[in-house]
């Protein structure tokens, strides 16, 4: 029986046991197992916040406490709150019953340092019971650097480059990034692509260039770089550019290569077929010289290296002379350009330079001139006609060239070959030392006068005055007379008066200047500033010498060169044969032949058109107060005497008027004055009077009024002011003299002592006019 008893108790223990034990399994299944939701995780640098999830598998009962932390941190590369930071205050990450993800919050630092290879480890520390740890512990967490090293590009997708250059040099460019990593240096590889373009590689002046390929390598913050290809020069013109494909090939040290990673460079030609020019810009010759010869070079900047000639081919080039005006401050490149010579000569256009053609010279009609290989000079001729026509300033012509072929050039930028037309101003910008080469498109020629004869007057013009001021001009010739050559001078009126009516010239003094002075005649007439001839002519057995005047080649007579005011030298607009006041000889400029045979004169006039008005001066006696403008009258009183007289002789008869406004309650006697030029010294006299008032309360007021003088004339325009009044008076009207007394009746006693005395009051009823006694009180 108690064998019985104790397997039975046995038994019921074995059985508690196995039910708690399937309960605690069962309670632990259903708290769910914990781990990370991957083995790994990768993170761009400049993602900002990253989160690595934790995850719940196998039951979600009850709530839940996951602790994690840092592992293996002598195995990780990247460093906590330098390269990441864990955002949780307490590393752990709470679950609430049924929750089955969480998630662990990390700030991913982006820094400009390239770091090749940063990964750190989380390992999940513990779980609260009855929950479990899984299989995913342990996770590793990469960052990928964001370009830190950088991206290269070509700079340019091509450029062009000259043969004679040396080297191309192309440059590489480097953004996003510029962080080189001592560990693993930043080196791009670039190259030449032999097979792609059209030059061609080899290693002597037969090819077009040298094949090269170069690693670069490139320490931080170093954003460019160049890479130099070698070009060869030759001597042979080349129309077709010829290019050169270079190529990113490869980049090591965390860098990348973009999307311009290939680019090409073009080789363009020299100046090969030469570049023509004048080789003078400025020719002169005598009238006489028959012809002039002008040069057309064919050459370009000086080689150093002796490989380039400059006349490689057949060109051509059209030439001719320019029959329009040269004028200065144009453009360099302008056909009427005048490279200076016109503007250092004075010319104007009333003292023009510019030769006639067929009368100076027979033009050149359009002429090409043909140059072979290797031919780099050619000369034109152009014939000068000669005459006996003495012209100044020296006349000038232009010869132009245009219309270049065979590649050629005309000067620096004036003409180029037809491939410039595309690319005119980056193949000009690699033009290099253009100042080396001559850029004369055009040359002036100068025709000096060859001694044709002529009489030379210095000015055109004079300017005197009435007080004093003299003017001067000088004569000479310009030839040296076969006899005696006489100058006759005279004056148009007798306002002028000249040194001396003649000058002589013979073959001994016809080079020396003859001066002779000028001055004003002073009279009473007003003119204002006004002119008077001075006439010129010429008397000789030498029948250059001979009036009439001569003005064309070929006609008989002399010729008159007169030095014309130019007032600013180099502007071809300005210049004044009539210039009206004073001026040096070296303001003018020469011209010749002119068409008229006298010098203008201009008088400054010292005499004015004004009408003198001097009032009434009898109550006056200090001369200081008395009165230049106004007068006083007086209604049924003083009238008012003012004198009226010219400053100056009239040239015609002037009639001055009076009006005075209307209101005015005045009278003019008489209204209008006549004046001749034989009376006008005379003065003569008006009377201004007060006339009689209708108004009620006129007796009490004084009234100003003004009076006007007009001038009129006809023959003298001085005098003759139409409707501008001349003068102006001005006049105080007075009303009626009134005196006012007290007529109060009174009563007083005969032999009454002072009672026998009455007194009355007496007072002024009008305001009394103005009058200065002889002396002071």
């Amino acid at each position: 029986m108690k064998r019985v008893k104790r397997s039975s108790t046995r038994l019921r223990c074995c059985i508690g046991f196995l039910l708690l034990l399937l309960t605690t399994t069962r309670a632990a299944e259903d708290a769910g197992t914990f781990g990370f939701d991957a083995q790994n995780y990768t993170f761009d640098e400049n993602v900002g916040k990253a989160q690595v999830k934790i995850v719940r598998t196998g039951g979600s009962s009850g709530s839940a406490v996951v602790k994690y932390a840092l592992a293996n941190p002598m195995d990780a590369t990247a460093t906590a709150n330098k390269n990441f930071k864990l955002t949780d205050s307490v590393y752990e990450v709470n679950f609430d019953d049924s929750q089955l993800e969480g998630n662990i919050s990390i700030d991913i630092i982006n820094d400009d340092v390239y770091e090749a290879n940063e990964y750190f480890y989380l390992e999940i520390s513990s779980v609260t019971s009855p929950a479990t740890i899984g299989a995913n512990q342990l996770v590793v967490v990469f960052i990928v650097d964001d370009g830190d090293a950088g991206q290269f590009n070509f700079a340019a997708p091509y450029i062009f480059c000259r043969e004679d250059s040396g080297n191309a040099v192309v440059s590489i460019e480097r953004s996003v990034g510029f962080s080189s990593a001592s560990y693993v240096p930043v080196t791009l590889v670039v190259s030449t692509v032999t097979a792609d373009g059209n030059a061609t590689s080899g290693g002597s002046k037969a090819f077009d260039y040298l094949s090269v390929s170069q690693p670069l390598t490139w320490a931080t913050n170093e954003v460019s770089k160049t890479f130099a290809v070698k070009i060869f020069n030759n001597n042979k013109y080349q129309s077709q550019s010829r290019s050169i494909k270079i190529h990113l090939d490869s980049v090591e040290g965390g860098a990348s290569i973009g999307n311009m990673s290939d680019m090409w460079i073009y080789i363009i030609d020299d100046r090969d077929a030469g570049t023509l020019s004048f080789s003078l810009s400025h020719y002169e010759v005598m009238e006489n010289g028959g012809k002039v010869t002008v040069n057309v070079t064919r050459l370009g900047i000086p080689d150093s290296t002796n490989v380039n000639t400059y006349s490689d081919g057949a060109v051509g080039v059209d030439v001719a002379t320019y029959g329009g005006i040269i004028l200065p401050g144009k453009s360099k490149y302008d056909l009427d350009y005048d490279y200076g010579v016109v503007e250092a000569r004075g010319c104007t256009h009333i003292s023009p330079c510019t030769a006639e053609e067929s009368v100076a010279y027979t033009p050149i009609q359009t002429t090409r001139l043909s140059f072979l290989d290797k031919e780099a000079w050619k000369t034109v001729g152009i014939v000068i006609l000669d005459n006996d026509l003495f012209q100044a300033p020296d006349q000038v012509f232009k010869v132009a060239l245009t219309n270049v072929d065979g590649g050629a050039h005309i000067g620096v930028d004036y003409e180029h070959p037809v491939e410039w037309s595309w690319y005119h101003d980056e193949f000009l910008a690699l033009e290099t030392h253009s100042d080396q080469l001559l850029d004369n498109v055009g040359t002036i020629v100068t025709i000096h006068d060859d001694g044709d004869a002529a009489v030379i007057v210095s000015k055109a013009s004079l300017s005197v005055s009435e007080i004093g001021q003299l003017d001067m001009f000088r004569v000479r010739l310009n030839s040296q007379p076969t006899s005696d050559v006489t100058i006759q001078l005279g004056v148009s009126a007798s306002e002028l008066k000249i040194s001396a009516s003649s000058l002589t010239f013979s073959s001994a003094n016809w080079k020396q200047y003859q001066t002779i002075t000028v001055k004003a005649v002073p009279d009473d007439v007003a003119d204002g500033i006004h002119s008077s001839l001075i006439s010129i002519s010429a008397s000789s057995n030498d029948a250059s010498y001979k009036s009439p005047l001569k003005t064309a080649s070929g006609s008989a007579g002399y010729t008159l060169a007169l030095g014309i005011y130019t007032q600013k030298w180099g502007v071809y607009d300005t210049g004044n044969a009539e210039h009206a006041f004073p001026w040096e000889d070296s303001d003018g400029v020469l011209t010749s032949p002119t068409q008229q045979s006298s010098i203008k004169t201009y008088i400054l006039d010292d005499d004015q058109p004004i009408l003198r008005i001097v009032p009434e001066i009898v109550r006056h006696q200090r001369v200081g107060s008395k009165p230049i403008d106004f007068v006083c009258v007086r209604e049924n009183g003083h009238d008012a005497s003012v004198e009226i007289a010219l400053s100056s002789e009239p040239r015609a008869n002037v009639d001055i008027s009076f009006v005075v406004d209307a209101d005015s309650n005045l009278q003019v006697d008489p209204d209008v004055i006549h004046i001749t030029p034989s009376t006008w010294k005379d003065i003569q006299y008006i009377k201004v009077s007060a006339v009689a008032s209708s108004s009620l309360d006129a007796s009490s007021e004084v009234k100003y009024s003004k009076l006007l003088a007009y001038s009129a004339s006809i023959g003298d325009s001085m005098y003759d002011q139409g409707s501008q009044p001349v003068a102006t008076l001005f006049v105080q009207r007075f009303p009626p003299a009134v005196v006012l007394l007290n007529a109060a009746r009174a009563t007083t006693q005969e032999n009454g002592g002072d009672d026998a005395i009455v007194g009355y009051d007496v007072q002024l009823g009008s305001e009394p006019m103005h009058w200065q006694p002889d002396e002071d009180p």
